[in-house]
Protein backbone atom coordinates (compact mmCIF):
# COMPACT_ATOMS: atom_id res chain seq x y z
CA UNK A 1 0.00 0.00 0.00
CA UNK A 2 1.80 3.59 -0.90
CA UNK A 3 2.39 5.93 1.78
CA UNK A 4 -0.04 8.92 2.20
CA UNK A 5 1.83 12.01 0.57
CA UNK A 6 0.74 14.67 2.78
CA UNK A 7 1.94 14.98 6.67
CA UNK A 8 -0.20 16.99 8.18
CA UNK A 9 1.73 16.14 11.40
CA UNK A 10 4.26 18.64 10.36
CA UNK A 11 2.04 21.26 9.84
CA UNK A 12 -1.52 21.02 11.06
CA UNK A 13 -4.07 22.36 8.16
CA UNK A 14 -7.81 21.05 8.53
CA UNK A 15 -7.37 21.16 4.35
CA UNK A 16 -4.78 19.18 4.78
CA UNK A 17 -6.48 16.63 7.00
CA UNK A 18 -9.54 16.27 4.36
CA UNK A 19 -6.86 16.07 1.65
CA UNK A 20 -5.15 13.00 3.89
CA UNK A 21 -8.46 11.45 4.57
CA UNK A 22 -9.75 11.13 0.96
CA UNK A 23 -5.93 10.11 -0.33
CA UNK A 24 -6.47 7.45 2.37
CA UNK A 25 -9.48 6.28 1.26
CA UNK A 26 -8.02 5.74 -2.86
CA UNK A 27 -5.20 4.04 -1.35
CA UNK A 28 -7.37 1.97 0.79
CA UNK A 29 -9.55 0.81 -2.10
CA UNK A 30 -12.75 2.34 -0.73
CA UNK A 31 -15.33 3.04 -3.49
CA UNK A 32 -16.61 6.80 -2.16
CA UNK A 33 -17.89 10.10 -3.36
CA UNK A 34 -19.15 13.19 -1.91
CA UNK A 35 -22.95 13.48 -1.78
CA UNK A 36 -23.42 17.69 -0.82
CA UNK A 37 -21.04 20.16 -0.46
CA UNK A 38 -18.38 19.50 -2.92
CA UNK A 39 -18.13 22.78 -4.04
CA UNK A 40 -16.25 23.79 -0.42
CA UNK A 41 -13.65 20.73 0.01
CA UNK A 42 -11.20 20.51 1.03
CA UNK A 43 -10.73 24.15 2.17
CA UNK A 44 -14.39 24.36 4.07
CA UNK A 45 -16.80 22.37 5.65
CA UNK A 46 -19.41 23.55 8.12
CA UNK A 47 -20.19 20.63 10.22
CA UNK A 48 -19.71 17.17 8.62
CA UNK A 49 -19.15 15.99 5.41
CA UNK A 50 -21.75 13.15 3.95
CA UNK A 51 -19.84 10.42 2.07
CA UNK A 52 -21.39 7.55 -0.39
CA UNK A 53 -19.82 4.50 0.10
CA UNK A 54 -20.80 0.43 -0.71
CA UNK A 55 -21.85 -1.70 1.85
CA UNK A 56 -18.60 -3.98 1.86
CA UNK A 57 -15.83 -1.28 2.17
CA UNK A 58 -16.87 -0.68 5.91
CA UNK A 59 -13.45 -2.46 6.93
CA UNK A 60 -11.57 -0.89 4.01
CA UNK A 61 -13.28 2.65 5.30
CA UNK A 62 -11.45 1.93 8.93
CA UNK A 63 -8.60 0.58 7.69
CA UNK A 64 -8.14 4.16 6.03
CA UNK A 65 -9.31 5.83 9.22
CA UNK A 66 -6.73 4.00 11.31
CA UNK A 67 -4.45 5.19 8.77
CA UNK A 68 -4.99 8.98 9.06
CA UNK A 69 -4.85 8.76 12.29
CA UNK A 70 -1.35 7.36 12.23
CA UNK A 71 0.00 9.94 10.12
CA UNK A 72 -1.44 12.69 12.09
CA UNK A 73 -1.74 13.80 15.35
CA UNK A 74 -5.63 13.34 15.43
CA UNK A 75 -7.87 10.85 17.62
CA UNK A 76 -10.55 8.64 16.23
CA UNK A 77 -13.57 8.11 17.51
CA UNK A 78 -16.94 6.36 16.33
CA UNK A 79 -19.85 8.36 17.59
CA UNK A 80 -22.94 6.33 15.69
CA UNK A 81 -23.52 3.15 14.50
CA UNK A 82 -27.20 2.58 12.99
CA UNK A 83 -28.82 0.80 10.09
CA UNK A 84 -26.26 1.32 7.17
CA UNK A 85 -24.89 4.62 8.68
CA UNK A 86 -22.01 5.33 10.60
CA UNK A 87 -20.46 8.35 12.05
CA UNK A 88 -16.82 8.90 12.58
CA UNK A 89 -14.99 11.67 14.28
CA UNK A 90 -11.20 12.83 13.76
CA UNK A 91 -10.63 15.22 16.24
CA UNK A 92 -7.25 16.71 18.80
CA UNK A 93 -7.99 18.15 21.99
CA UNK A 94 -6.36 21.28 24.04
CA UNK A 95 -5.82 24.45 23.52
CA UNK A 96 -6.22 24.38 19.63
CA UNK A 97 -8.96 21.85 19.42
CA UNK A 98 -10.18 20.25 16.00
CA UNK A 99 -13.07 18.15 15.22
CA UNK A 100 -13.77 16.24 11.59
CA UNK A 101 -17.33 14.43 11.07
CA UNK A 102 -17.58 12.12 8.77
CA UNK A 103 -21.04 10.74 7.66
CA UNK A 104 -20.63 7.25 5.85
CA UNK A 105 -24.38 6.31 4.31
CA UNK A 106 -24.21 2.72 2.76
CA UNK A 107 -27.54 3.83 0.13
CA UNK A 108 -29.61 7.03 0.13
CA UNK A 109 -32.06 5.56 2.93
CA UNK A 110 -35.18 6.20 4.33
CA UNK A 111 -35.59 4.30 7.68
CA UNK A 112 -34.75 0.85 5.95
CA UNK A 113 -36.03 1.74 2.34
CA UNK A 114 -34.07 3.37 -0.15
CA UNK A 115 -35.33 6.32 -1.78
CA UNK A 116 -32.32 6.28 -4.76
CA UNK A 117 -30.20 4.26 -6.86
CA UNK A 118 -26.74 4.40 -5.07
CA UNK A 119 -25.32 2.24 -7.55
CA UNK A 120 -26.01 4.36 -10.25
CA UNK A 121 -24.32 7.18 -8.10
CA UNK A 122 -21.24 5.21 -7.51
CA UNK A 123 -20.64 3.76 -10.82
CA UNK A 124 -20.98 7.10 -12.30
CA UNK A 125 -19.29 9.04 -10.08
CA UNK A 126 -16.52 11.69 -11.19
CA UNK A 127 -13.64 13.58 -9.95
CA UNK A 128 -14.63 17.37 -9.77
CA UNK A 129 -11.52 19.82 -9.81
CA UNK A 130 -10.37 19.61 -7.06
CA UNK A 131 -9.62 15.68 -7.51
CA UNK A 132 -12.60 14.77 -5.10
CA UNK A 133 -14.68 12.23 -5.93
CA UNK A 134 -18.53 13.26 -6.21
CA UNK A 135 -22.15 11.42 -7.02
CA UNK A 136 -23.56 13.12 -10.57
CA UNK A 137 -25.07 16.27 -9.57
CA UNK A 138 -28.72 14.95 -10.41
CA UNK A 139 -28.23 12.42 -7.81
CA UNK A 140 -27.14 15.13 -5.38
CA UNK A 141 -29.94 17.03 -5.77
CA UNK A 142 -32.57 14.27 -5.17
CA UNK A 143 -31.05 12.97 -2.29
CA UNK A 144 -30.65 16.21 -0.68
CA UNK A 145 -34.43 16.90 -1.83
CA UNK A 146 -35.78 13.81 -0.53
CA UNK A 147 -33.62 13.37 2.74
CA UNK A 148 -35.61 16.51 3.73
CA UNK A 149 -38.86 15.79 2.30
CA UNK A 150 -39.15 12.16 3.31
CA UNK A 151 -38.16 13.41 7.11
CA UNK A 152 -39.78 16.66 7.56
CA UNK A 153 -42.13 17.42 5.02
CA UNK A 154 -40.69 20.50 4.20
CA UNK A 155 -37.44 21.52 2.37
CA UNK A 156 -35.08 23.99 4.45
CA UNK A 157 -34.45 26.78 2.00
CA UNK A 158 -30.93 27.02 2.46
CA UNK A 159 -30.47 24.47 0.26
CA UNK A 160 -32.99 25.28 -2.66
CA UNK A 161 -31.02 27.32 -4.65
CA UNK A 162 -27.88 24.79 -4.67
CA UNK A 163 -30.38 22.18 -5.62
CA UNK A 164 -32.50 23.99 -8.68
CA UNK A 165 -29.18 24.77 -10.07
CA UNK A 166 -28.03 20.65 -10.38
CA UNK A 167 -31.62 20.01 -11.38
CA UNK A 168 -30.59 22.34 -14.43
CA UNK A 169 -27.19 20.53 -15.07
CA UNK A 170 -28.09 17.07 -14.66
CA UNK A 171 -31.81 16.19 -15.13
CA UNK A 172 -31.01 13.61 -15.77
CA UNK A 173 -28.99 12.39 -13.15
CA UNK A 174 -32.34 13.44 -11.20
CA UNK A 175 -34.07 10.85 -13.41
CA UNK A 176 -32.06 8.26 -13.01
CA UNK A 177 -31.58 8.57 -9.34
CA UNK A 178 -35.32 8.23 -8.93
CA UNK A 179 -36.07 5.54 -11.88
CA UNK A 180 -36.35 2.11 -9.64
CA UNK A 181 -38.84 3.55 -6.91
CA UNK A 182 -40.95 5.93 -8.21
CA UNK A 183 -43.47 6.31 -10.89
CA UNK A 184 -41.88 8.49 -14.10
CA UNK A 185 -45.11 11.35 -13.81
CA UNK A 186 -44.40 11.83 -10.26
CA UNK A 187 -40.60 12.09 -11.21
CA UNK A 188 -41.42 15.09 -13.81
CA UNK A 189 -43.76 16.62 -11.67
CA UNK A 190 -40.99 17.25 -8.71
CA UNK A 191 -38.81 18.21 -11.50
CA UNK A 192 -40.46 20.59 -13.02
CA UNK A 193 -41.34 22.45 -9.85
CA UNK A 194 -37.49 22.37 -8.82
CA UNK A 195 -36.78 24.33 -12.15
CA UNK A 196 -39.44 26.81 -11.35
CA UNK A 197 -38.29 27.00 -7.71
CA UNK A 198 -42.06 26.27 -6.73
CA UNK A 199 -41.28 24.77 -3.29
CA UNK A 200 -44.99 25.04 -2.41
CA UNK A 201 -45.75 22.30 -5.21
CA UNK A 202 -42.51 20.71 -4.10
CA UNK A 203 -43.42 20.24 -0.22
CA UNK A 204 -46.84 19.27 -2.03
CA UNK A 205 -45.94 16.04 -3.45
CA UNK A 206 -44.24 14.30 0.17
CA UNK A 207 -47.54 12.24 0.59
CA UNK A 208 -47.14 10.89 -2.56
CA UNK A 209 -43.14 9.90 -2.25
CA UNK A 210 -43.85 8.71 0.93
CA UNK A 211 -46.59 6.70 -0.47
CA UNK A 212 -43.74 5.30 -3.68
CA UNK A 213 -41.39 4.27 -0.44
CA UNK A 214 -43.72 2.41 1.35
CA UNK A 215 -44.77 0.54 -1.62
CA UNK A 216 -41.53 -1.05 -1.88
CA UNK A 217 -41.31 -1.57 2.10
CA UNK A 218 -42.52 -5.11 1.32
CA UNK A 219 -39.96 -5.84 -1.08
CA UNK A 220 -37.01 -5.74 2.16
CA UNK A 221 -38.22 -7.84 4.69
CA UNK A 222 -34.45 -8.34 6.05
CA UNK A 223 -33.36 -4.74 5.94
CA UNK A 224 -36.27 -4.14 8.14
CA UNK A 225 -34.79 -6.93 10.31
CA UNK A 226 -31.37 -5.48 10.58
CA UNK A 227 -32.68 -1.84 10.96
CA UNK A 228 -34.71 -2.50 14.06
CA UNK A 229 -31.62 -4.59 15.44
CA UNK A 230 -28.43 -2.02 14.44
CA UNK A 231 -30.70 0.44 15.90
CA UNK A 232 -31.72 -0.93 19.16
CA UNK A 233 -27.92 -1.61 19.41
CA UNK A 234 -27.34 1.59 18.83
CA UNK A 235 -29.92 3.06 21.96
CA UNK A 236 -29.26 0.27 24.49
CA UNK A 237 -25.00 1.10 23.82
CA UNK A 238 -24.78 4.14 22.32
CA UNK A 239 -21.00 5.20 20.66
CA UNK A 240 -21.00 8.60 22.31
CA UNK A 241 -23.29 11.11 24.15
CA UNK A 242 -22.72 13.21 27.77
CA UNK A 243 -25.52 13.59 29.87
CA UNK A 244 -24.77 17.08 31.99
CA UNK A 245 -26.54 18.60 35.18
CA UNK A 246 -25.65 22.18 36.75
CA UNK A 247 -26.95 22.65 40.12
CA UNK A 248 -27.14 25.61 42.34
CA UNK A 249 -29.43 28.00 43.69
CA UNK A 250 -31.65 30.19 41.77
CA UNK A 251 -29.56 33.25 40.33
CA UNK A 252 -26.64 31.10 39.95
CA UNK A 253 -26.53 31.07 35.99
CA UNK A 254 -27.70 27.67 35.26
CA UNK A 255 -30.19 28.57 32.42
CA UNK A 256 -27.82 31.06 30.73
CA UNK A 257 -24.61 28.84 30.90
CA UNK A 258 -26.53 25.67 29.86
CA UNK A 259 -27.60 27.97 26.55
CA UNK A 260 -23.90 29.23 25.73
CA UNK A 261 -22.58 25.70 26.62
CA UNK A 262 -25.07 23.62 23.92
CA UNK A 263 -24.04 26.30 21.30
CA UNK A 264 -20.46 26.60 21.85
CA UNK A 265 -20.55 22.74 21.85
CA UNK A 266 -23.23 21.95 18.95
CA UNK A 267 -21.47 19.75 15.99
CA UNK A 268 -18.19 20.17 17.83
CA UNK A 269 -18.28 17.84 18.88
CA UNK A 270 -21.69 16.41 19.62
CA UNK A 271 -23.94 15.92 16.27
CA UNK A 272 -26.85 17.66 18.37
CA UNK A 273 -27.59 19.71 22.26
CA UNK A 274 -30.82 19.50 23.96
CA UNK A 275 -31.60 21.92 26.88
CA UNK A 276 -34.16 20.67 29.50
CA UNK A 277 -35.14 23.38 32.14
CA UNK A 278 -36.17 21.01 34.56
CA UNK A 279 -37.28 17.22 33.32
CA UNK A 280 -38.07 15.42 30.66
CA UNK A 281 -41.44 16.51 29.92
CA UNK A 282 -43.24 13.18 28.99
CA UNK A 283 -45.89 13.25 31.67
CA UNK A 284 -48.22 16.07 32.04
CA UNK A 285 -47.63 18.84 35.13
CA UNK A 286 -49.86 18.70 37.85
CA UNK A 287 -51.32 22.16 37.27
CA UNK A 288 -52.31 20.93 33.89
CA UNK A 289 -53.61 17.61 35.10
CA UNK A 290 -55.65 19.97 37.69
CA UNK A 291 -56.86 22.46 34.67
CA UNK A 292 -58.22 19.89 32.81
CA UNK A 293 -60.30 18.25 35.34
CA UNK A 294 -61.11 21.83 36.45
CA UNK A 295 -62.31 22.30 32.62
CA UNK A 296 -64.20 18.59 32.61
CA UNK A 297 -66.03 19.77 35.66
CA UNK A 298 -67.04 23.09 33.77
CA UNK A 299 -64.86 25.44 36.98
CA UNK A 300 -62.62 27.99 35.52
CA UNK A 301 -59.38 27.39 36.25
CA UNK A 302 -57.03 30.51 37.07
CA UNK A 303 -53.53 30.10 36.97
CA UNK A 304 -51.14 31.33 39.59
CA UNK A 305 -49.05 34.22 37.77
CA UNK A 306 -45.12 33.19 37.70
CA UNK A 307 -43.37 36.03 39.08
CA UNK A 308 -41.01 37.96 36.64
CA UNK A 309 -37.48 36.62 37.20
CA UNK A 310 -35.57 38.53 39.47
CA UNK A 311 -38.21 39.76 41.43
CA UNK A 312 -37.08 40.19 45.37
CA UNK A 313 -38.00 37.00 47.51
CA UNK A 314 -40.11 35.79 44.30
CA UNK A 315 -38.55 32.06 45.16
CA UNK A 316 -39.11 32.26 49.10
CA UNK A 317 -42.09 30.21 48.28
CA UNK A 318 -43.51 28.37 51.61
CA UNK A 319 -42.93 24.94 52.51
CA UNK A 320 -45.19 22.05 51.13
CA UNK A 321 -46.46 20.13 53.20
CA UNK A 322 -45.48 16.51 53.95
CA UNK A 323 -48.25 15.40 51.45
CA UNK A 324 -47.93 17.69 48.88
CA UNK A 325 -43.85 17.79 48.97
CA UNK A 326 -44.15 14.08 48.64
CA UNK A 327 -46.23 14.23 45.72
CA UNK A 328 -44.11 16.16 43.67
CA UNK A 329 -41.68 14.04 44.79
CA UNK A 330 -43.42 11.00 43.62
CA UNK A 331 -44.95 12.19 40.92
CA UNK A 332 -42.03 14.43 38.94
CA UNK A 333 -40.06 11.13 39.66
CA UNK A 334 -41.84 9.21 37.52
CA UNK A 335 -41.14 11.81 34.56
CA UNK A 336 -37.73 10.80 35.42
CA UNK A 337 -38.44 7.08 34.72
CA UNK A 338 -40.30 7.63 31.87
CA UNK A 339 -37.45 9.95 29.98
CA UNK A 340 -34.93 7.67 29.98
CA UNK A 341 -36.66 6.32 26.86
CA UNK A 342 -36.30 9.73 25.88
CA UNK A 343 -32.51 10.31 26.74
CA UNK A 344 -31.84 6.76 25.17
CA UNK A 345 -32.88 8.34 22.08
CA UNK A 346 -30.50 11.15 22.32
CA UNK A 347 -27.80 9.40 22.76
CA UNK A 348 -27.80 7.09 20.47
CA UNK A 349 -27.90 10.74 18.16
CA UNK A 350 -24.49 11.65 19.41
CA UNK A 351 -26.31 14.01 21.63
CA UNK A 352 -25.43 16.59 24.38
CA UNK A 353 -27.90 16.63 27.20
CA UNK A 354 -27.90 19.21 29.82
CA UNK A 355 -30.33 20.15 32.57
CA UNK A 356 -30.30 23.57 34.00
CA UNK A 357 -32.43 22.01 37.09
CA UNK A 358 -32.71 18.17 38.25
CA UNK A 359 -33.89 16.26 40.53
CA UNK A 360 -31.44 17.18 42.74
CA UNK A 361 -33.12 20.34 43.72
CA UNK A 362 -35.75 18.39 45.74
CA UNK A 363 -32.72 17.99 48.01
CA UNK A 364 -31.72 21.38 48.69
CA UNK A 365 -35.07 23.79 47.26
CA UNK A 366 -36.95 25.21 50.08
CA UNK A 367 -40.43 24.16 49.28
CA UNK A 368 -39.07 20.19 50.25
CA UNK A 369 -37.90 20.65 53.39
CA UNK A 370 -41.15 18.51 54.90
CA UNK A 371 -40.46 15.70 52.44
CA UNK A 372 -38.51 13.23 54.34
CA UNK A 373 -35.25 11.81 53.15
CA UNK A 374 -35.86 8.37 52.75
CA UNK A 375 -38.59 8.96 50.04
CA UNK A 376 -36.05 11.64 48.24
CA UNK A 377 -33.40 9.18 48.33
CA UNK A 378 -35.61 6.15 47.42
CA UNK A 379 -37.14 7.74 44.33
CA UNK A 380 -33.79 8.73 43.05
CA UNK A 381 -33.54 5.29 42.33
CA UNK A 382 -36.13 6.25 39.37
CA UNK A 383 -33.41 8.93 38.16
CA UNK A 384 -30.64 8.52 35.39
CA UNK A 385 -27.63 9.44 37.03
CA UNK A 386 -25.99 11.61 34.89
CA UNK A 387 -22.51 11.76 33.57
CA UNK A 388 -21.50 15.43 34.89
CA UNK A 389 -22.73 16.72 37.69
CA UNK A 390 -21.53 20.11 37.64
CA UNK A 391 -22.26 22.74 40.55
CA UNK A 392 -22.03 26.59 40.04
CA UNK A 393 -20.23 28.42 43.06
CA UNK A 394 -20.77 31.65 43.61
CA UNK A 395 -20.85 33.60 46.73
CA UNK A 396 -23.86 33.93 48.17
CA UNK A 397 -24.20 38.03 48.07
CA UNK A 398 -22.97 37.94 44.41
CA UNK A 399 -25.79 36.23 43.61
CA UNK A 400 -28.17 38.18 45.29
CA UNK A 401 -26.73 41.42 43.86
CA UNK A 402 -27.17 39.74 40.40
CA UNK A 403 -31.08 37.62 41.18
CA UNK A 404 -32.37 38.70 45.11
CA UNK A 405 -35.05 35.92 44.37
CA UNK A 406 -33.99 34.34 47.20
CA UNK A 407 -32.51 36.00 50.47
CA UNK A 408 -28.98 35.85 51.49
CA UNK A 409 -29.39 33.06 54.51
CA UNK A 410 -31.76 30.79 52.01
CA UNK A 411 -28.83 30.81 49.40
CA UNK A 412 -25.91 29.93 51.70
CA UNK A 413 -28.22 27.15 53.58
CA UNK A 414 -28.90 25.73 50.05
CA UNK A 415 -25.03 26.00 48.49
CA UNK A 416 -24.66 24.06 51.90
CA UNK A 417 -27.04 21.65 51.42
CA UNK A 418 -25.67 21.04 47.60
CA UNK A 419 -21.51 20.68 49.58
CA UNK A 420 -22.51 18.07 51.35
CA UNK A 421 -25.39 16.00 50.15
CA UNK A 422 -25.52 16.74 46.21
CA UNK A 423 -21.95 16.59 45.19
CA UNK A 424 -20.79 13.36 46.19
CA UNK A 425 -21.88 11.52 43.01
CA UNK A 426 -19.74 10.13 40.47
CA UNK A 427 -17.96 12.54 38.29
CA UNK A 428 -19.13 15.73 40.25
CA UNK A 429 -17.16 19.10 39.43
CA UNK A 430 -17.12 22.13 41.35
CA UNK A 431 -16.84 25.47 39.16
CA UNK A 432 -15.78 28.90 40.12
CA UNK A 433 -18.59 30.60 38.51
CA UNK A 434 -17.78 34.23 39.93
CA UNK A 435 -15.54 34.87 37.19
CA UNK A 436 -18.10 36.06 34.32
CA UNK A 437 -19.88 33.65 32.48
CA UNK A 438 -17.84 33.70 29.20
CA UNK A 439 -15.12 32.14 31.83
CA UNK A 440 -17.64 29.79 33.17
CA UNK A 441 -18.82 28.62 29.89
CA UNK A 442 -15.40 27.60 29.08
CA UNK A 443 -14.26 26.23 32.28
CA UNK A 444 -18.04 23.88 31.84
CA UNK A 445 -17.37 23.03 27.76
CA UNK A 446 -13.75 22.05 29.06
CA UNK A 447 -14.75 19.76 31.46
CA UNK A 448 -17.39 18.01 29.58
CA UNK A 449 -15.11 17.64 26.46
CA UNK A 450 -12.16 16.22 28.24
CA UNK A 451 -15.15 13.89 29.99
CA UNK A 452 -15.91 13.18 26.10
CA UNK A 453 -12.54 12.65 25.25
CA UNK A 454 -11.87 10.08 27.98
CA UNK A 455 -15.13 8.20 26.95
Amino acid sequence: MPPLHIRSCDQFNPKNIIKLVFESFDNCGVVWAVLRGESSLPDYTRYDIDILVRRNDSTKIELALTRVVKESSLSLKRVVDKFRYKCFMLYRLGQDPFYLTLDFLEGSIFKFMPYADSEYALNNRVRNSRNIWVVPKGYSAFDMLLKELLRHNSFKSNSRDEVRRKCQIDPEGFFRAAEPYFPRELVENLLQFCLAGDWVQVESLVTDLRRSVWSNAKHHPISCIEFLWKNLEQVLSPKLSSHVVLVGPDGSGKTSVANHVATHLYHFPFKRCNIYEHRFGVIPTLSELKRKIWRSLNINYNKIPIPTPGTPRSGMNPEHSFIMGSLYVIYYSLDYWFGRIVLARLRSQGALVIFARYYYDYIYQKGYRNVPRFLISTMRLFVPTPDLLIYLNRSAQEIYDAKPELDKVEIEYQQALILEQVVNIKNAYIVDASQGLEKTVEIVARIIIDDWGKR
